[in-house]
């Protein structure tokens, strides 16, 4: 009996012992520290989706509000069209990268925003005169921009709202 305690407790079983358990919380540490990168990975995406959303339903603003300054001669013609490219950049946050692959993923959110691209590419189309010569701003294409820009506003908002849904 008391060889078998000593072959039990000696030395060598002692050190594997405690190496088995050494390493065993190295791989606990790991795998709690791959668990919270990933999860703040995670967050850092929603977190951009979240401001994608936010800033394009801002320029969407910014466009409208400087369509309404043209009336009464606030603003310039460069200045609808500096809008204009700003929005358009934002709407193609929204099919790059991570937060294009999260916005695929939602199809809601996803349909919302397929729906305020052709729009902004009907808008498109309206402001190509524009960039030749500034004097075909006229009163109809004013107010076709404007209606454009309203419903464009009222489609950023609801993917506001959606994408902050999916964030909480």
């Amino acid at each position: 009996m008391l060889a078998i305690i000593k072959v039990y407790f000696s030395r060598r079983a002692r050190v594997a012992t405690f190496s088995a358990i050494l390493f065993f919380l190295s791989a606990l540490t790991a795998g709690g520290v791959i668990f919270n990168r990933q999860h703040a990975l995670e967050n850092r995406l929603l977190e951009n989706l979240l401001w994608a959303g936010y800033q394009y339903d801002r320029e969407v603003r910014e466009l409208r509000l400087i369509l309404l300054e043209i009336s009464s001669g606030n603003s310039s013609v460069d200045d609808i069209l500096l809008r204009y490219e700003i929005l358009f950049s934002r709407k193609t946050l929204f099919f790059q990268g991570d937060i294009g692959q999260v916005v695929h993923k939602l199809d809601h959110i996803g349909e919302l925003i397929r729906q305020t691209e052709a729009i902004i590419l009907e808008m498109d189309d309206l402001l190509v005169p524009l960039w030749e010569n500034s004097a075909v701003l006229n009163n109809y294409l004013l107010t076709t921009l404007l209606d454009k820009t309203s419903l464009l506003q009222k489609l950023t908002g609801t993917i506001l709202v959606e994408t902050n849904t999916h964030v909480s």
